[in-house]
């Protein structure tokens, strides 16, 4: 309500925080020298009958003081019987209290309500220390989200005091904390874990409508920063992991249901990824994005992926890409060359073994082009019997079949997958094919010496490459 609040409010806030600071100094040195120390220290007053050393000190009389008491906490009741209803009023336009409360009047009654109630407690003392951390929990988390718009440089952040600084906001905040958890640190445990509750529930009703959601904007603000502190290069060897780019097509999309391969297909990569890391799942869908009809369609097909992808507890984001066959080349390599933002963007790429004689021609594009942008390539064949997230836990054997610079991948893989429970009870081993004769030792040797040192447990089997049929259908 005020004309310029920019102005106004720090300017005032400064002003009240001097006078009364002023004021308080003054009446400790003036207590201090004009009342003995036994006396000062006795804080009920029982030497001078019960009665208040203010009143007897003040002019004319003692009710001066008694008087002035009653006047000032009766204004500041009538502040808060004016605020407190206007302020659940507007919580309540947000939907995140009862409509019940979105009257003035019912409001002002509740809020008296609830004032007569704590009166009547008769412990007005005890109620106002636990009030006391509120007021501190509130004070302290306006300082830390200055601090960290300021640090985050956040556009829509201007304060317009020109002496401000982020590290008085970082004083105050830690200031208050410290008060909290130095007077009774019991309150301030209780005072932080209903402000978290209370913040989940605002952030569960999904307030958002006029004030705007706050931590999302901290949270892209922090994204923003740590894309900026990535690297647009290959990761160290040490620190590699596959960041999933997960295609699916289909080429008759259903309003209903999704193909099994394509909902087994995000199941692996959720197995894969076990909640970590980078996925992006990409529904590849023929049409034109010219058209009303295709468009609504890979609407429908991105929130049933998004769907699957929450079913599975797979994060990451759902796609869909619209294309025409006689642009097939050009699209696919677009959507390889432009998927991901700086350094965070997939590097595996994770899509089914065509099935039927159509699905070939998007099959051999998209090969092609994870060939000739770098990617690791995962070709899932018979996703069908994959076992899902919900089905029991699996015990038997995870085989490897070495490849020339390919073991590495191979390896992590079933690592990855031996994260997740469905393959926790299973066992690595690992087929080497011996190309020299005669060395199938000093290989093994070699093999069970490198998993060793890269912290897996497998076992190492050799196979020789002139194994004969039999003898390849058994070790099967």
């Amino acid at each position: 309500d005020l004309k310029d609040p920019q102005k106004s409010i720090p300017c005032g806030t400064i002003a009240a925080t001097l006078t009364t600071s002023a004021i308080y100094y003054a009446l400790a040195l003036l207590f201090g020298a004009s009342i003995t120390g036994p006396v000062l220290r006795d804080k009920y007053g029982r030497s001078l009958d019960s009665s208040m050393i203010a009143a007897l000190l003040s002019w004319p009389s003692p009710w001066i003081v008694i008087t002035g008491s009653f006047l000032s906490t009766f204004g500041a009741a009538l502040q808060c019987l004016c605020s407190a209803p206007r302020l659940l009023q507007s919580i309540a336009k947000d939907d995140v209290i009862p409509e019940l409360m979105n009257h003035f009047l019912d409001n002002l009654l509740i809020t008296a309500l609830i004032a007569e109630f704590a009166i009547l407690l008769g412990a007005v003392d005890k109620i106002a220390e636990i009030l006391d951390f509120f007021f501190l929990m509130c004070y302290a988390f306006v300082n830390l989200i200055c601090t960290l718009h300021s640090l985050l440089k956040v556009p829509n952040w201007r304060p317009r005091f020109r002496y401000y600084h982020w590290s008085l906001s970082l004083t105050g905040a830690a200031l208050c904390f410290f008060i909290m958890f130095a007077s009774h640190w019991q309150y301030a445990v209780f005072s932080i874990i209903l402000t978290f509750v209370i913040y989940k529930y605002v952030e569960w009703k999904g307030a958002k409508k006029e004030w705007g959601d706050g931590i999302r904007g901290l949270a892209l603000s922090t994204a923003q920063y740590s894309l900026l502190k990535v690297e647009d290069k290959d990761p160290h060897p040490k620190n590699w992991r596959p960041q999933l780019l997960v295609l699916v097509y289909d080429s008759f999309w259903s309003n209903s249901i999704m193909d099994k391969r394509n909902v087994n297909l995000i199941n692996l990569a959720g197995q894969l990824k076990a909640g970590r890391g980078l996925a992006i799942v990409v529904a590849l869908i023929k049409g034109s994005n010219w058209n009303c009809g295709d468009q609504q369609k890979a609407e429908e097909v991105k929130e049933r992926i998004q769907h699957e992808m929450l079913r599975v507890h797979l994060r990451g984001f759902g796609k869909t890409l619209l294309f025409d066959e006689n642009q097939m080349d050009g699209c696919f390599a677009t959507l390889f060359q432009s998927i991901g933002i700086g350094g965070l963007k997939p590097n595996t790429v994770l899509m089914n073994w065509p099935k039927i004689e159509e699905e070939n021609a998007v099959f051999a594009v998209e090969l092609v082009e994870a060939v000739a942008n770098d990617e690791c390539i995962m070709l899932a064949k018979g996703i069908t019997e994959f076992p899902s997230s919900s089905s029991d836990r699996l015990t038997g054997y995870i085989d490897i079949w070495w490849i020339l610079l390919d073991g590495d991948l191979l390896m992590l893989t079933a690592f990855l997958l031996k994260q997740h429970k469905i393959w926790r009870g299973c066992k690595l081993r690992i087929f080497a094919i011996a190309e020299i004769p005669g060395k199938n030792v000093e290989l093994k040797a070699m093999l069970q010496k490198y998993i060793y040192m890269l912290r897996i447990d497998a076992t190492v089997f050799i196979v020789d490459d002139n194994v004969n049929h039999e003898d390849a259908l058994e070790t099967s």
